[in-house]
């Protein structure tokens, strides 16, 4: 895992997002060849849209890893269940 961590950690000092963590089927153990990787962040709400923000935050990702099948999401952003269910799947970084 520190592939993923390494460049993660800077993604959580840029004070854009913080506390990182992998969800869904990598942070499962379930994840095959062709699975996405999943992540979820804290996102200030006061510091403008969330999704604009988001989503240059996951391009910035998706760059990083030389990977486009990385998608990051706000915790605030997701709706239930989909939300419980990556909580409780949830793995820091």
């Amino acid at each position: 895992m520190p592939r993923i961590v390494t460049p993660l950690a800077r993604i959580d000092h840029d004070e854009v997002a913080t506390n990182p963590k992998l969800f869904g089927s990598v942070a499962r153990g379930t994840a095959h060849p062709g699975s996405d990787i999943d992540i979820l962040i804290e996102m200030d709400p006061a510091d403008g849209n969330l999704l604009m923000r988001a989503s240059g935050l996951m391009e910035e990702t998706r760059e990083l890893f030389g990977r486009d099948d990385i998608d990051v999401f706000p915790v605030q952003l997701l709706k239930r269940p989909i939300s419980a269910s990556a909580i409780e799947d949830a793995v820091a970084l």
